[in-house]
């Protein structure tokens, strides 16, 4: 499960891009293109939480406690895992996609693209709203009904916290740990 209620991670697409257009162009170069994964990845891992934590007050994930971390948004043995794993998905899925892509007419294309930059416009703007809400919920420490997409995103991202009302969070993770798995009796 993403940040997003659909079946699109954006932090992963825009890697995927990114990786498309600055390092496959290396790919001869098997140790160089590695290196270029790590950090292409590392960068866009950094800058997505960094945006969470400064818009929203929250953070999604901490590498605190990796060994050579970077302000616990990045640790090199992920950076790493990222990576090894962008070298295999444009030295082996890469490949097969393009003919596929290329198959497709310039209309049906456009049309496609066109058709996921409104669902995507409209499922972000959604989850930003939702985020907006939940941030004034922390804020306020209002103990109502959490929304469905706000339960989700927690049930993910185990290392949730807020730099708002952490006490809050902690309560809430509780209260929705005991949701999803009441004591048999």
């Amino acid at each position: 499960m993403g940040f997003l209620d659909g079946p699109f991670s954006p932090i992963y697409g825009s890697g995927a891009i990114a990786l498309i257009l600055f390092v496959f162009p290396f790919r001869q170069y098997l140790f160089f293109f590695l290196i270029m994964s790590i950090i292409i990845t590392s960068i866009i891992e950094y800058i997505t939480s960094f945006f969470f934590e400064k818009f929203f007050k929250v953070t999604w994930w901490n590498y605190s406690n990796e060994p050579f971390n970077l302000n616990g948004r990045i640790c090199l043995g992920t950076s790493v895992c990222w990576g090894i794993l962008s070298v295999l998905v444009l030295t082996f899925i890469h490949p097969i996609i393009v003919p596929i892509a290329n198959f497709i007419s310039n209309q049906i294309g456009f049309l496609g693209v066109i058709i996921f930059t409104i669902y995507f416009i409209i499922d972000a703007t959604g989850t930003f709203n939702i985020l907006i809400k939940f941030k004034k919920i922390i804020s306020q420490h209002l103990d109502i009904k959490i929304h469905p997409k706000i339960t989700r995103l927690i049930n993910s991202f185990p290392n949730f916290r807020s730099k708002i009302n952490n006490n809050f969070v902690a309560e809430l993770k509780l209260k929705l740990k005991k949701l999803n798995h009441p004591k048999a009796d």
